[in-house]
């Protein structure tokens, strides 16, 4: 007699499919846990070869890293996204020879703190500048903004004019950009994926892929030997800077939508300067925003990328210095 044994077959089937899953569950967990200790080693390892070179000022709810030398005119450096003050290392030095020279690591980048409800608009960046300068009594500055620190320098311009007297922007970014993936998914919208992404995968593959995406970055220059240590390239390795370099290029676009139609109004000299073989930024589309600021004066290298400053510090030097003798509004 034939004895039907599907129903005992199928239970059989399900505690194996109920068993891998609780597996599979343990293993997720356990790389999950893995990569989590690696998150906290690197951090750990970067603040100790990476100390914070300058000081810190409670600013609007954030606490603000500022590094400040020299004394004369003031200048205010403004780094771009996932950098930090000491990006700035080619020209900041030789500066304080003849001006005071302020860099500041933004909210949430280098040393630099932002509450988790600060908003990453362009618009709050600028504010939260604005205030740390007031409460420095500086009471006006050339301003020098490189990539998204362009975006920044233009919202502060623009919206607290008083505290900019001279702009010098390296390859600013002045409008919408197209994200490309992952960063356009609308996963990354949520707040606890970027968490889960921070301390979890993102610290190990930002070292997996930064030999390529700082090469991209430089082209065609070649990638300083020191990057990692003097320029503080390992301080993109951090969740906190990830997570916000996140907050950043999410916020970005509106922030370049909002201010674009405004930049005919800026009542100060604007120099700007971008290299012609920028891979991260088109030049001719975010040079060709600024074309109606009445004070504008735009400058074009051959052979020179993104990192303008590395590329041609003497350059950039002479840029600043020399937008001192341009003479301002009437």
């Amino acid at each position: 007699m034939a004895v039907d044994d599907s129903a005992g077959a199928f239970s059989t089937g399900m505690r194996a499919i109920r068993q891998c899953v609780v597996l599979g569950g343990v293993a997720l967990l356990v790389l999950l846990g893995v990569l989590s200790a690696y998150t906290v080693v690197t951090m750990r390892d970067v603040a100790r070869q990476l100390p914070p070179p300058g000081i810190f000022i409670d600013v609007e709810g954030a606490r603000m890293h500022y590094v400040d030398q020299g004394r004369g005119p003031v200048v205010v450096l403004i780094h771009g996204l996932g950098g930090s003050s000491r990006n700035f290392s080619p020209i900041a030095d030789e500066l304080a020879h003849s001006h005071r020279v302020i860099a500041i690591d933004r909210p949430g980048s280098g040393y630099s703190s932002r509450p988790p409800a600060r908003s990453r608009a362009l618009a709050d960046q600028a504010s939260v500048i604005a205030t740390l300068l007031d409460q420095l009594d500086i009471e006006s500055a050339i301003v020098v903004g490189h990539s998204l620190g362009g975006a920044v320098a233009l919202a502060l311009a623009l919206d607290h004019p008083r505290t900019v007297s001279r702009l010098v922007l390296l390859a600013p970014a002045t409008t919408p950009v197209e994200l490309e993936a992952p960063l356009d998914s609308p996963m990354l919208e949520r707040r606890w994926f970027q968490q889960l992404l921070a301390w979890t995968i993102a610290v190990p593959a930002s070292r997996h892929f930064a030999d390529d995406t700082l090469a991209r970055v430089f082209q065609p220059q070649p990638v300083p030997e020191d990057f990692a240590t003097t320029d503080g390239g390992l301080l993109a390795r951090r969740p906190g800077q990830i997570l916000s370099t996140i907050g950043d290029l999410l916020a970005l676009n509106a922030g370049l939508e909002h201010y674009r139609s405004r930049y005919a109004q800026l009542g100060v000299p604007v120099r700007v300067i971008y290299g012609k073989e920028d891979a991260i930024l088109e030049p001719e589309v975010h040079l060709g925003a600024l074309q109606n600021v009445p004070m504008v004066s735009i400058e074009r290298l051959p052979g020179v990328g993104h990192m303008v400053a590395h590329a041609r510090p003497e350059r950039v030097l002479a840029l600043i210095k020399g937008v001192m003798a341009q003479p301002g509004e009437s």
